[in-house]
């Protein structure tokens, strides 16, 4: 009875707005403008969204194609053998956007990931023998930190971690389908070989290394790096390492020190030490150094009572040729450019 009774007051109800200081009906053509107003905003809002929403899916369809897996000319091929260094020390972000070209490339989840510069929280995190995971940024590692993070540092944003410096070289050297092919040949697992291979002096081989643990340290000590021959027979040396520096970093050092090259017996010297240290099973000093001397991190300044046992060792090395990229004729005259 009580509804039945308020139903007449209901129908007579009408809302009031204030406009300008005014009280008006709802019925009131200064309200109906207002409220065609805020229609139109609101349509306007959703055709954005809906815009946006294309854009991004036209991206994921057709852009993401254009950069697809073995599609991409090296960029290597567009400037002569002495004019890489100074291109990639000119742009940092180079090798995140050249990590974009790795397997996982043609997927929806994984290029939505890569627009905002996300990555997938324990994706490719493995578990290692003490429990612990370890992300290894994909299965060819091309994937640079996330850039949104609670711990977001200028380095990270450039990209530290080895595997993807390491990965977005060999696509700029070498291109995209080199870089997503996990062996190039020659490869070999012990240095004698390697030694052996510098040995040829042959110009633009891009060689791709690695050394790895018998079991896992805290923190570990696995690390991968590229070499590139050059035409006087010195050899540039391209690395970042995960948390400590970016390539960008590392190439800056390198060129304070006037070293932008390594000479072939420095490099030669400088694996002969790494191969002592792969037999290393205790952490001396000798083995600080060398690890310092070759990979640009000081373990005991950064762990002080680093605990290293013969399970550590870094018995495991691998290397093997990317590629040999294309020079320019006219750059092969064997002259090194001054700093």
């Amino acid at each position: 009875d009580f509804v039945i009774q308020l139903l007449p007051q209901l129908r007579a109800f009408q809302m009031v707005l204030v406009i300008d200081g005014d009280i008006v009906a709802e019925d009131d053509p200064r309200a109906l403008r207002v409220r065609s107003r805020g229609r139109r905003s609101a349509q306007r809002k959703r055709w954005i969204v809906k815009a946006a929403g294309i854009a991004l899916a036209a991206w994921v369809l057709f852009g993401e194609r254009l950069a697809a897996p073995g599609s991409s000319t090296p960029l290597a091929r567009e400037r002569g053998p002495w004019d890489h260094w100074d291109f990639l020390l000119s742009r940092p972000l180079l090798l995140r956007e050249l990590s974009q070209l790795g397997t996982g490339a043609g997927s929806l989840r994984g290029s939505i990931w890569r627009l905002f510069g996300l990555t997938h929280d324990g994706r490719h995190r493995q578990m290692d023998d003490r429990g612990r995971y370890v992300d290894g940024g994909g299965p060819m590692g091309d994937e640079f930190e996330p850039l949104f993070s609670s711990h977001l540092s200028k380095e990270k944003v450039v990209g530290t971690r080895c595997s993807t410096t390491r990965f977005a070289l060999t696509v700029y050297f070498c291109g995209a389908e080199v870089a997503n092919t996990p062996f190039g040949f020659p490869l070999g697992t012990d240095v004698a070989s390697l030694l052996r291979e510098l040995d040829r002096n042959i110009t633009g081989v891009v060689y791709r290394l690695g050394v790895g643990q018998v079991t896992r340290s805290d923190p570990g000590l696995e690390h991968v790096f590229s070499l590139v021959s050059m035409p006087d027979g010195s050899v540039a040396w391209y690395q970042s390492y995960i948390e400590h520096y970016s390539l960008h970093t590392w190439m800056k050092f390198r060129q304070r020190k006037k070293e932008r090259y390594f000479s072939l017996d420095d490099v030669k010297r400088k694996l002969r030490d790494i191969d002592e240290l792969r037999n290393a099973t205790v952490w001396t000093d000798r083995a600080n150094a060398v690890y310092l001397d070759n990979f640009f991190v000081d373990v005991r300044s950064h762990v002080p009572h680093f605990h290293f046992k013969p399970a550590h060792r870094l018995r495991d090395f691998y290397w093997d040729v990317a590629c040999v990229y294309d020079i320019k004729n006219d750059t092969l005259d064997g002259r090194r450019r001054e700093l």
